[in-house]
């Protein structure tokens, strides 16, 4: 039966089947969406997700980390809160080590924001929490899946590869999902009365300069045509096929197969890497020292 971790007493966390739990960590940001959605809305769905997931599971022990607002990506800046994409990742990774100290390996992650930084941060942590493992060639010894990773599209990584840049932000989409997971603070009555509203501009040059001077806010989309049956339709297709992977993937590490962890094609770009500003401050620096080598030697 899945449980809360934190509700668990030591007893009953160290009870848990090594091999067989799976601890759930739901993140997003917070920020505005519109007067119907509540801010933690992200974080809440995937929360919601997560516990749907859990469910579908056979014989496997789910445990539900507390929820976590850390969102590397936003959709609006004007109210927006965020973290910096390398404390997302090692929130992750250590509290993943943590909990693989005590014998746990398997854990999985319920994005509620799909943005090209925030899921790279966190499929790095996939890779980093095996770091240093002498085992860590063929066979991990520990396995964090980004489960939001397999519901990105192709179509979305085209249309915008480097920021999150939506069709609709807290319209149809996502008013009917907030309703079919029952997420607290919407605002159901006023839902039927909030007018369409249009993307700040159809240019992508004008949408990333106003994302980036805090000019995006509100909700752009129409809430009011949220289909309830369309929405549960698409959240059953991404519940089952999570599930789905989850119970493979255990049984996989079970018998000593290779797992493959689910990745999108946002980690193509080194911009969307938690290292990308170290590596260019690095290479920066080497530059400067080259360049004063070379007047230093040419000098003399």
């Amino acid at each position: 039966m899945p449980s809360s971790f934190e509700t668990l007493t030591r007893t009953e966390i160290e009870a848990l089947p090594r091999d067989r739990t799976v601890f759930f960590f739901s993140v997003g940001p917070m920020e505005d969406h519109g007067p119907h959605l509540p801010v933690g809305m992200d974080t809440l769905s995937a929360f919601e997700i997560s516990k749907l997931i859990s469910q579908k599971l056979k014989n496997i022990e789910c445990v539900w980390m507390p929820p976590l607002y850390m969102g590397v990506d936003t959709h609006t800046s004007e109210f927006a809160l965020k973290v910096r994409p390398y404390v997302l990742r090692d929130y992750l990774v250590d509290t993943c080590r943590g909990l693989s100290k005590r014998g746990f390996n398997y854990f999985a992650v319920v994005s509620g924001q799909l943005g090209p930084r925030q899921l790279t941060a966190i499929e790095e942590a996939g890779k980093l929490i095996n770091r240093g493992w002498p085992m860590g060639g063929r066979l991990n010894k520990r396995w964090l899946f980004s489960l939001s990773s397999n519901w990105v599209r192709g179509e979305d990584v085209r249309r915008s590869p480097l920021w999150s840049d939506p069709v609709e932000h807290a319209g149809a989409a996502d008013t009917a999902l907030a309703q079919n997971l029952k997420i607290s603070g919407v605002q159901t009555a006023m839902i039927a009365g909030l007018p369409p509203i249009l993307r700040t501009s159809e240019s992508w040059i004008a949408r990333a300069f106003a994302l980036l001077t805090g000019g995006t806010s509100g909700y752009w989309g129409d809430p009011a045509r949220a289909n309830l049956s369309e929405s549960k339709i698409s959240l059953d297709r991404k519940v089952e096929s999570a599930a789905e992977f989850l119970q493979n993937a255990l049984n996989q590490g079970e018998h000593g197969k290779r797992i493959q962890r689910p990745q999108s094609k946002y980690h193509w770009f080194p911009t969307n890497r938690t290292f990308f500003k170290a590596w260019f401050l690095f290479l920066l620096i080497m530059l400067v020292v080259l360049v004063w080598f070379y007047f230093i030697f040419d000098y003399f």
